[in-house]
């Protein structure tokens, strides 16, 4: 049997890939610890190979290598070459304005030539470089940073969010839709993500590159950590977080940690993860509860909205004080003082509304708690399954709980 754990004592001072400081991992087999140092970003060694154990240093090879993987990650122009260019780009007439996708450049009227058969954007418009997801192609590796658009109703939902709790400033992490969306509506944002491609359409004062899984800035760390402290030091700062799937909790709480010790004002934090990761989520960051809104994507063929949705929005702020979109169905609960998704009803036994997916739960009186309503209990086996089952066939990981998934 094999554990393992995440050290993240004095993170900032660890060896360093290309994303920023890497974590310590102690990796026990059968009871014999082993403590490397590996990459926060990348869950496949191959998209980031410079792991080193603990007390080994980088061999002169291996520095090198790390130095090339550095210059090949960094954009091709400085944040501040970028913005420069989108300004010229912004005094063409729309009709002359075109974005290379295959090159993830703007294109002028004297470098067409250089794009022939690449796949063009023309006609850009003003409101298409203020909201660049129109047009700019997700990233699609799961393992690094694939990226799935929020759709049209969640996004609206979570704007209501900020008008709801009267919010004076946005940080979105990880989610560009959402920033596109608020920073319409004139209320201070900033935006940090790892895709270093939205230096293109945004200042350094709008935008950071930045890995959340080790609070590290990419690139003009002393400009954007200024926007930042400027975001979140005043007021009622609303802050989401989309990481993606498979980040590891600690390293989560070790970010939000470290952005809620520099929030002087009040830091409303909601973080976009799947329903079976509340255990994980309540043990790193035990002021975070869920809520029953079911988040949908746009661009994700698990996820869309006529699919069901696994993913949901763990708060520190009270349930009380947010009300979920009567007009899809959502209803409040008044013994439980919040909001419930339509297919989830109070047991008065438990004491709760205890349906985690979207689905009706029943009360099983022989196990004495909320069961999904497709499992029934099992007299020989004492418990509650999904029928038909095998006695004895199925491991206690299978069996039903009130958290089960």
């Amino acid at each position: 049997m094999s554990t393992l754990q995440v050290d993240c004592t004095n993170l900032h001072s660890n060896p360093s890939c290309p994303h920023g400081p890497m974590v310590k991992f102690i990796k026990s087999i059968q009871g014999n610890p082993q403590e490397y140092f590996a990459c926060t970003a990348c869950r496949n060694p191959k998209d980031c190979p410079f792991s080193l154990k603990c007390g080994e240093k980088f061999s002169a090879v291996k520095i090198r290598a790390l130095s090339d993987a550095k210059r090949q990650m960094a954009p091709k122009l400085s944040h501040v070459e970028a913005s420069e260019l989108l300004f010229k780009f912004k005094k063409l007439s729309v009709r002359k304005r075109d974005f290379c996708r295959s090159c993830f450049v703007f294109v002028f009227p004297d470098s067409a030539n250089l794009h022939s058969g690449h796949n063009i954007v023309h006609k850009v418009t003003d409101d298409m470089l203020t909201h660049p997801s129109q047009f700019v192609l997700a990233k699609t590796n799961d393992k690094v940073e694939a990226q799935y658009w929020f759709n049209d109703e969640t996004k609206q939902f979570i704007l209501s969010l900020v008008e709801q709790l009267e919010s004076s400033s946005v940080l979105c992490i990880g989610t560009p839709t959402v920033y596109e969306m608020v920073r319409s509506t004139g209320i201070r944002c900033l935006l940090l993500d790892i895709d270093s491609r939205y230096m293109t359409f945004y200042s350094n004062e709008e935008f950071g590159w930045f890995n959340m899984l080790n609070f590290h800035f990419l690139s003009d760390e002393s400009v954007v950590l200024d926007s930042l402290k400027k975001t979140i030091t005043t007021g009622r700062v609303f802050v989401i977080l989309d990481p993606p799937f498979g980040a590891r909790l600690e390293l989560l709480a070790y970010s939000i940690n470290r952005l809620s010790t520099m929030c002087s004002g009040e830091c409303m934090i909601f973080l976009v993860l799947p329903y079976f990761m509340e255990p994980q989520v309540t043990k790193y960051l035990p002021d975070f509860h869920m809520l029953d809104y079911v988040v949908h994507y746009a661009n994700h063929s698990k996820m869309k909205s006529h699919k069901k949705s696994a993913v949901r929005l763990f708060t520190n702020v009270s349930s009380s004080s947010i009300h979920l979109p009567a007009s899809e169905g959502y209803k409040f609960c008044g013994k439980c003082r919040c909001w419930r998704h339509p297919n989830n009803s109070h047991c008065d036994i438990c004491g709760t509304c205890p349906a985690k997916n979207a689905t009706a739960y029943k009360h099983c009186t022989s196990c004495n708690v909320c069961v999904k309503s497709t499992w029934n209990h099992c007299d020989t086996c004492g418990r509650c399954f999904l029928s038909p089952h095998k006695c004895f066939e199925n491991p206690p990981s299978k069996r039903a709980k009130i958290t089960d998934s």
